[in-house]
């Protein structure tokens, strides 16, 4: 599985499960969700998009952030995760 962000970042460009395993856990170490809401998934043959409005605390910083994550699917599993949003 490959996971894409915008920028050049240290989690912009990850590869492979235990990379992917690790994001996550980095984002549950370092993020406290106040509020998520999700719309879609909006389906286009072997991909899907999901639109994510969060409230999050992460750094000790409070923001309202908004992206959309593109998926694509291969073999009946997600082989890769693109974010975007504005940066």
């Amino acid at each position: 599985m490959v996971s894409r962000e915008p920028g050049d970042g240290p989690m912009s460009h990850l590869q492979g499960r235990q990379a992917l395993l690790e994001k996550h856990a980095w984002w549950e170490a370092n993020t406290e969700v106040h509020d998520e809401k999700m719309e879609g998934p909006f389906v286009n043959g072997d991909e899907f998009a999901i639109n994510y409005h969060m409230d999050v605390t992460m750094e000790g910083e409070r923001h309202k952030m908004s992206e959309t994550g593109v998926y694509t699917v291969r073999d009946g599993k997600v082989a890769e995760e693109r974010f975007f949003y504005a940066q």
